[in-house]
């Protein structure tokens, strides 16, 4: 079994260092072939080579750095894709402001061949720059939804899954360039996926951990994430169902999530920030999937980055 884990990095030198060094200590899968493919989004950058070429004295597993010049999310990854079409059959992506726990690749392998699926994704647990304040963690805004381990998902995301080259190579997937600055690539991607028949399954026990710094552990920040992804989302809709089905669904679902945001926000204020702060956040939902109607997407992967 041919395992290409594949890593896109833009400006994170600290990061990137953080996350090989977690790879190195991961369990390898038993009969796995493992190598480490590192797109670097910056070319004028030559950090990632030089982590990469430093890691070389204590990393179990070969690692390969490749350039992309085009900036966004879609394009490093689709570059990764194209690097390990031909030497991997199955590609592991993880970001590079995660690290992987000991037994993350071994239990994306178990569930793959106990469930014979195309996909599986597992839980992302934040790591907190500080101590993050009550509110935020009574709140679980950065923790995935835990799932029974082989159930069946519909959706998936780059900073943990393990996906089939051959499947892909197949049905002709790749990260669709326009949702490469916006954010909701690997949304679109993964939907894409699914249409094209994909078994895809859940991993409770592979898991990720996203650094979350100070800067994203407050209620701004939240708000605005929720309107980038409802917008995205509604730019999904558009794209594959087309214009009238994204109008109907985003403009009906979109008044009910502001009326249910509004009134949790008037309860949180006498329930607790907690609750405002969820309601702030199912507004936002809702302002996204209007505007996404007909306003562009975001281009949050520029202020971010």
């Amino acid at each position: 079994m041919k395992i290409a884990i594949c890593i896109s990095t833009f400006n994170r030198p600290q990061g990137l260092h953080q996350l090989l060094r977690s790879l190195a200590a991961i369990t390898a899968p038993t009969g796995a072939d493992i190598t480490c493919v590192i797109v670097n989004n910056d070319p004028d950058d030559p950090t990632p080579q030089d982590i990469a070429s430093e890691a070389a004295a204590w990393f179990p597993y070969p690692i390969s750095v490749h350039y992309e010049a085009t900036r966004g999310l879609s394009a490093p990854r689709n570059c990764a894709l194209a690097a390990v079409a031909e030497s991997a059959e199955w590609v592991a992506f993880i970001d590079d402001d995660s690290t992987a726990d000991p037994e993350w690749l071994a239990q994306l392998v178990r569930v793959q061949r106990e469930t014979g699926a195309d996909v599986v994704t597992g839980p992302v647990v934040p790591r907190y720059e500080s101590t993050p304040p009550a509110w935020l963690e009574q709140g679980n805004f950065f923790l995935t939804n835990p799932r029974p381990t082989k159930s069946i998902v519909t959706s998936a995301y780059t900073n943990n899954v393990l996906i089939s080259v051959a499947f892909l190579e197949q049905h002709r997937l790749r990260f669709d360039l326009r949702f490469g600055r916006s954010g909701g690539e690997d949304s679109h991607f993964f939907a894409r996926v699914q249409r094209a028949g994909a078994h895809m399954v859940w991993c409770q026990e592979a898991i990720v951990f996203d650094a979350v710094p100070d800067a994203r552990a407050n209620a701004k920040w939240l708000f605005r994430r929720q309107v980038r992804t409802g917008n995205s989302r509604t730019q999904i809709t558009r794209d594959l169902q087309g214009f009238p089905a994204a109008a109907l669904s985003s403009g009906a679902k979109s008044a009910v999530w502001i009326v249910a945001g509004l009134g949790e926000w008037l309860a949180g204020c006498f329930l607790g920030k907690t609750h405002r702060v969820q309601g702030l956040c199912k507004m936002g939902w809702g302002f996204g999937l209007a505007q996404g109607i007909f306003a562009p997407p975001f281009e949050e992967y520029i202020e971010e980055r």
